[in-house]
This record gives structure tokens, sequence and C-alpha cells, in this order.
């Protein structure tokens, strides 16, 4: 009964935190130079709405896994960049420091939940940092270019998928 209660924690309260963190990740930068951003989780229609500042957050209901952040084509390439690997720097940071909190002895929901965010944080930033285009059977995403084939692509180094 602790691993369904930790699974559907996991599911419906660390990934949606951990996927608006990461995308959080993408929007600073934008946010900093003082452009408007909207970060979208989840793939639904019925989304609500807040507004704080210059960023605007929908959010559908049990949104797990998927987000988007609008990025700003019509800024300097070096804040695209930034933005861009931004989201799996975050990643990156919270999955170490998740690492390093396994150190401590938690109870066994609170251990569970860590280790969960833990493995969800390190397969997000590999296959964000990775250069590829999101295969069929990673849902929202597919057909997407990932965090770190934007980068390439904005260099030059990859050619997109309609050049």
């Amino acid at each position: 009964m602790r691993i369904l209660i930790g699974l559907v924690l996991g599911f419906v309260l660390v990934m949606p935190l951990i996927v608006l963190l990461h995308e959080l990740g993408h929007a600073t930068p934008q946010l900093l130079t003082g452009h408007a951003v909207e970060i979208r989780l989840g793939s639904g229609s019925n989304a609500k709405e807040f507004q704080v500042g210059k960023l605007k957050l929908l959010i559908t209901p049990l949104s797990m896994n998927v987000g988007f952040v609008s990025i700003e084509r019509d800024v300097s390439k070096n804040l695209q960049v930034v933005s861009l690997l931004m989201g799996p720097v975050v990643s990156l940071i919270l999955c170490i420091g998740l690492y390093l909190l396994r150190r401590y002895e938690l109870p066994y929901l609170a251990q569970y939940l860590v280790d969960f965010g833990l493995y969800f944080l390190l397969f997000q930033f590999l296959f964000t940092s990775i250069p590829i285009y999101y295969p069929s059977y990673f849902g929202a995403y597919e057909g997407m270019p990932s965090d770190g084939r934007q980068v390439l692509e904005l260099f030059g180094v990859m050619k997109g998928q309609g050049a």
C-alpha cells in the first residue's frame, strides 16, 4: 500500500513540480531580460491560467510529465542558447540535490519520493540534453527536438528536420 501511495504522489505531485522547475529554468533568462514567457504544463485544453508578472502559467489538471515553454526566437542567439540550456541545468542541479539528500535517514514515504524524483530528474536531464528528435513513445513530445538538439541546430552543428 505504501508503494501505491508513493507512486500516486510521485506522478501527481513530484513529476509536475519537477517539470515546472525545469520549464522555469528555461524561462528565467527570458524573464530576467524583460521578455514575456508562457509555460504550459500538460497537453489538455482545460488549462487553468495564472499570471505572475510577465510569466503566464497554463496548468492542466494531472499534467504529470508534460511541459512546454515559449522561448522567444527574435532575441539574440546567446539568450536562446542560455534559455535552452537552463532547463537541463536545473534538472541536473535538482538531481544532484536529491542524490545528496538520500544520505539522510528519512521516513519511508519521503525516501520513496526522493528516489522517485531523483530517477525522474536523471531521465529528464539525459533525454533533454541528448541531441535527438523525440520518438513516438515520448507522447506529446513526438517529433520535437530536445533542448540539446535545438542548441546544436542554433549553432549550425546539426540541421533541423525542415532544413
